[in-house]
């Protein structure tokens, strides 16, 4: 094969390419063709720019200008950095020598005012980054003067800033937390101060409440857009710099006692970062969790009693009428144990206000990832159920933060299937081959029985779920409950007729247990969960399909599950049953039984059935702005006995 080969010569340098890649080298050396002849290009700047148009510029040479830009403002201050390295070189020499230089560069920063000025010092000293990295011990007040930095001080001054960083962890992996701690630091507002204590809290928080803000929208996006750009910057010089970013994250998180402006801020700051930086979404968002789950368990359901009750029950001590000296004791211990009540729920208040702005940044986060395209949404459901998994499920005393994978799950009916599939593992995946399980770890013990509240209320409350996945979970739950029965009676030492009669005898005194009820919570609970999803979906499923369940033999069932169950879940089941043909005359006639008469109890059996008696996960939401978000897709209970069972459930 034929090839045509040029020589070109330029300052005795000589190149044997072809046509090809004689262009390419050409270009790459700052050459042009002209011609037949190699000539040396000029510079671009923006006066050389040829017309583009105005709607279709040349984005190659624009790209081209811009590096050149940088490069120049290297090149104008060059007179600059020699001037830098000879004060920093300074530091070494005598006493009454060249150390004037140094403390002028010194005083230079931290007494300056000048913008331009403070900005060629600082890109001075960012092409003087290896000098600083080598001998960081003499320059240990410079280098506090460059990790003091005021990210406000404008564009220029901080991409100045940022090539500072940049060459000191090139130059030096040492510095690389501690450009990462300057870095997430500035996530927090500007307006800045620890709150230590709740009355210093409140103090600082009346105070940014009534100041406007200081900082415009625009100028804090900005600020956001330089500050992850330099990390950006710092990860693409160490890509493994990442598992130093995340112990930086998490000792930087703000406390839950700390005013709401700072945990917003640093929560919106540390979720972008999880967009760039994908391998530590895991943990930013667990670690966001976790937080969350603290301040959830700090509120009590019954810190949210209306206005109108608290203030008649706190606010009526003092009422001018006079009071025998006697009773002033008593008066004075009552008054101070309601004042305290009324501290704990203004607290209980605050942390609620919290929790619910900071619920719904994570909500908008979830919109954000759940429209980035079909891949990316699996991955990001996938990510949350398993912290989920691992955090959410065994708290039980969260009421809030569960609503986060509600929210998810709306999105698509397959995140539906993977989020019920994944619960019935949990409640029903420590049973043996004919369903039926002696016992099983306390840890475990505990993430079925939540695991059976959590699978209930999401398939009851869930507006979105389809009838034929209901259906598909409540037939599997159902058989798994026969099959757990029927393991039982076959392994039970007296016969079943005997133990029935001993059981539901109404003389029979209530310490003779014929078995350990709490060693069959699992069975108890995966029953409730299953009548829990008959009330609020039964209506919605067909009749011969609900028939076919078999429900009289539950009933009947030697553990004998509805003995566990408060009245009006036997009421209200009774009625539905009766209603729908679901149980013969024998179910009816024990189930009309339980309803006349409380059952007597041992002590094993009111464990069980005050186990049973806790709320569900997805009870409606009391924080206001999370449930206008969840409010489209949550059904409400509707009961059918009327108004006196309205809030039953």
């Amino acid at each position: 094969r034929s090839r045509w080969w040029r020589e070109i010569n330029s300052e005795g340098c000589q190149w044997h390419r072809g046509p090809s890649c004689a262009s390419l080298a050409g270009r790459l050396a700052g050459w042009q063709l002209t011609g037949a002849a190699w000539q040396r290009r000029p510079p671009p700047t923006w006066a050389s720019l040829p017309e583009q148009g105005k709607d279709k510029p040349d984005r190659k040479l624009l790209g081209v200008v811009v590096r050149a830009g940088r490069s120049a403002a290297s090149m104008v201050s060059r007179a600059r950095i020699e001037e830098v390295r000879l004060a920093l070189e300074g530091v070494n020499a005598p006493k009454n020598g060249g150390r004037e230089a140094y403390r002028a560069l010194v005083h230079k920063l931290s007494h300056g005012t000048d913008p331009e000025a403070i900005r060629d010092t600082l890109l001075a000293l960012g092409q003087n980054a290896a000098l600083l990295s080598k001998w960081h011990a003499k320059y240990e007040d410079l280098l506090q003067l460059i990790f003091a930095y005021d990210w406000s001080l404008g564009n220029d001054v901080s991409a100045a800033h940022e090539s500072i960083l940049c060459g000191l962890v090139s130059s030096n992996a040492g510095f690389l937390e501690p450009v990462f701690q300057l870095l997430v630091s500035n996530f927090f507002p500007l307006r800045d101060a620890d709150a230590e204590g709740d009355e210093e809290e409140d103090e600082v928080e009346a105070a940014q409440d009534d100041g406007a803000d200081e900082e415009d929208a625009e100028t804090l996006r900005a600020r956001s857009d330089r500050i992850h750009f330099a990390i950006k910057s710092v990860l693409r010089i160490i890509p493994l710099g990442c598992s130093s970013l995340l112990p930086v994250l998490i000792a930087q998180f703000p406390r839950p006692g700390e005013p709401l402006n700072r945990q917003s801020a640093y929560i919106r700051e540390a979720l972008r970062v999880c967009d760039y930086v994908p391998v530590l979404r895991d943990r930013v968002l667990a670690l966001i969790v976790d937080r969350l789950l603290l301040m959830d368990s700090e509120i009590r359901l019954d810190d949210f009693a209306p206005v109108e009750e608290r203030g008649g029950e706190i606010f009526t001590m003092e009422d001018g009428t006079d009071h025998d000296e006697g009773d002033g004791m008593d008066l004075d211990e009552n008054a101070r144990k309601k004042s305290l009540l009324f501290r704990d729920r203004a607290r209980a208040e605050k942390v609620a206000e919290k929790l619910d702005q900071i619920l719904l940044l994570v909500l908008d986060y979830c919109d954000k990832q759940l429209t980035g395209g079909r891949r990316v949404a699996k991955v990001f459901f996938e990510l949350m159920l398993n912290i989920f998994d691992r955090m959410i499920l065994p708290t039980r005393s969260s009421k809030f933060v569960p609503f986060i994978q509600f929210y998810i799950c709306r999105k698509r009916a397959d995140f539906v299937d993977c989020f019920v599939e994944r619960l019935l593992q949990r409640a029903l995946g420590n049973s043996s081959a004919n369903g039926f399980s002696a016992g099983s770890a306390a840890m475990d013990a505990s993430i079925q029985l939540c695991a059976a509240s959590y699978l209930a209320s999401f398939i009851a409350r869930g507006l979105y779920i389809r009838v034929d996945s209901t259906h598909s979970a409540l037939q599997h739950m159902v058989n798994w409950l026969h099959a757990y029965a029927e393991g039982f009676a076959a392994i039970s030492v007296r016969p079943r007729k005997q133990m029935r009669g001993l059981a539901r005898r109404a003389s029979a005194p209530a310490a003779i247990e014929l078995f350990d009820p709490t060693e069959h919570r699992q069975f108890y609970a995966v029953c409730q969960a299953t009548v829990y999803i008959l009330m609020f979906k039964g209506e919605d499923i067909n009749v011969e399909g609900l028939q076919a369940m078999k429900w009289s033999g539950l009933v009947a069932s030697d553990l004998d599950p509805f003995s566990y169950f408060s009245s009006d879940i036997v009421e209200e089941f009774s009625r539905f049953a009766k209603e729908k043909g679901l149980i013969d005359e024998e179910a009816t006639s024990h189930l009309d039984k339980l309803g006349e008469t409380a059952p007597d109890r041992s002590a094993s059996a009111k464990e069980v059935a005050a186990v049973l008696a806790g709320h569900y996960p997805f009870d409606p939401c009391l924080l206001r702005r999370t449930a206008e978000q969840i409010e489209p897709y949550y059904q409400h209970w509707l009961s059918k006995q009327g108004d006196e069972h309205a809030a039953e459930y």
